[in-house]
């Protein structure tokens, strides 16, 4: 009874219906195996109890199964249930291998045993009785047994070697994919990386290409600007500076915009500034001077606009000047420096405009020594026959200018006017003279002479015409033109 009940306990632990063949034991006792083995369910505590049930339960219906359909004479003599017992319950590493999921993890010789086991039972079916009385007179005999033992072991050996080359092909296969698989990923970094560079590249030239767009965009208004000052147009010059926001100060030529100017302008270093002081342009010159225009910058000979109005005789301008940036203040030493140029004095005397000099003397902006070597020149030679118009070319009005220079230097200088006699006798030695004058009538670098100023005298003539009585007296007023 209770071999009967053990029957039936092996039968509900394999999952299966009491009376179910030796096939479908079979089978389900592999994946009963395979399920609860130990190694499949590690975090499971009664994987090993469940696994040693499932084995006690296939052992105990093959036994039922061997005893209940012919005798026991039918089995190997060296698989009865000791045998069985003692060579097969070696634990788990007989049923399952960890390294591999296929079904040579069950041991080779259970399974060698089941197929002898499975074709001696279809032969003994096939031939009856006969066959059970051979079978039991011919056994396996222990030598034959070993052979068979030896022959299974090297099977199996041969297998687990081919187990290991196929592991060795497949890391082998592995590594070259993993290898490959690294070569492709380098090679779509590179070409990333390349593409990243390219429409960097592509961005900075385009970027580069707006950027000179831009700047040759501004220096055509720039350009502009000047165009318009030079051609006396004050309100188109202011238009460009107001509205298209050209800086009122600098070149015409703005840096790095060397190229989009064509031809280049003859003074890079002329400003707005030079440009209206040059045309007289008082009115543009004040609208600069208040819209960023810079006085202290220097056209390519040195002047600032002050010292061009200076030379060209441009009065309000130059009154403009004095009284925006009076000289005292040192903030206005670089507008009024001649350093680079001639000093302030001669440039007033080349334009010959007496109110321009008397502004430079008045203001204290020439020297004594400029003063006594501006007289020297004006009391020389040439400089009475110029001032007496005894040189060609030379208007009566611009020997009354001179006339009236000559006394605002005797006035601030402390000299005495040369007399009629001084001039007569000057006249008469200027035939002989046959050498070129200078194209300038006032010395521009104002070198001094080796002669001394002449004395002053008692009876001396102070001009003729229009120009008598100017500059006369101690009073230091302008004169009247």
């Amino acid at each position: 009874m209770r071999e009967t009940l053990r029957v039936a306990d092996a039968f509900s632990v394999l999952g299966l219906q009491e009376g179910a063949s030796l096939e479908l034991v079979k089978a389900a006792y592999k994946q009963a195996a395979l399920r609860t083995h130990p190694d499949k369910n590690p975090d499971n505590a009664s994987a090993t109890a469940e696994f040693q049930r499932v084995g006690e339960a296939y052992r105990a219906l093959v036994k039922y199964y061997a005893d209940s359909s012919e005798p026991r004479a039918r089995f190997h003599p060296s698989f009865d249930d000791d045998s069985y017992s003692d060579e097969y319950d070696h634990g788990e590493e007989y049923f399952y291998d960890d390294d591999d999921d296929s079904e040579e993890e069950i041991d080779m010789r259970y399974y060698f045993w089941l197929y002898e086991e499975m074709m001696g039972r279809a032969q003994y079916a096939r031939r009856g009785p006969q066959a059970r009385h051979i079978n039991r007179e011919t056994p396996e005999t222990p030598k034959q047994y070993q052979e068979r033992l030896r022959r299974s072991r090297e099977q199996q050996l041969a297998a687990q070697e081919r187990l290991k080359q196929d592991a060795a092909v497949r890391k082998a296969r592995q590594e070259r994919e993993r290898e490959e698989e690294r070569l492709q990923a380098e090679k779509r970094q590179k070409s990333k990386v390349a593409a990243k560079k390219a429409q960097a590249e592509e961005a900075r030239e385009s970027s580069n290409q707006r950027a000179r767009l831009v700047k040759q965009q501004g220096q055509a208004k720039r350009s502009s600007a000047f165009v318009a000052a030079r051609q006396g147009d004050a309100v188109k010059a202011k238009k460009a500076i107001w509205e298209d926001a050209v800086d009122a100060a600098g070149g015409e030529v703005k840096p790095g915009c060397g190229d989009f100017v064509q031809p280049p302008p003859r003074d890079p270093q002329e400003t707005l500034l030079h440009i209206a002081t040059s045309n007289g342009d008082s009115e543009l010159v004040k609208w600069l001077d208040t819209h960023g225009a810079d006085p202290e910058e220097r056209n390519s000979e040195g002047f600032t606009a002050f010292h061009l109005s200076l030379k060209q005789g441009h009065v309000k301008i130059v009154n403009h000047f004095l009284e925006t940036y009076p000289p005292e203040d040192s903030d206005s030493d670089l507008i009024y420096d001649h350093t680079e140029c001639s000093n302030l004095l001669s440039l007033s005397l080349e334009s010959r405009e007496p109110e321009v000099v008397w502004l430079v003397l008045d203001r204290k902006l020439a020297t004594s020594q400029e003063i006594s070597e501006a007289w020297t020149w004006a009391t020389s030679e040439n400089g009475i026959r110029v001032s007496n118009g005894l040189n060609s070319g030379v208007s009566a009005e611009d020997v009354e200018k001179s006339e009236d220079m000559l006394k605002l230097l005797a006035r601030y200088g402390g000299f005495s006017y040369p007399s009629a006699t001084q001039v007569g006798h000057a006249d008469k030695q200027s035939c002989a003279v046959k050498e070129p004058l200078q194209q300038s009538r006032f010395p521009s670098q104002g070198k001094p002479s080796k002669s001394k100023p002449t004395e002053a005298k008692k009876n001396y003539n102070y001009g003729r015409g229009r120009g008598r009585g100017r500059g006369r007296g101690g009073h230091n007023a302008p004169p009247a033109h």
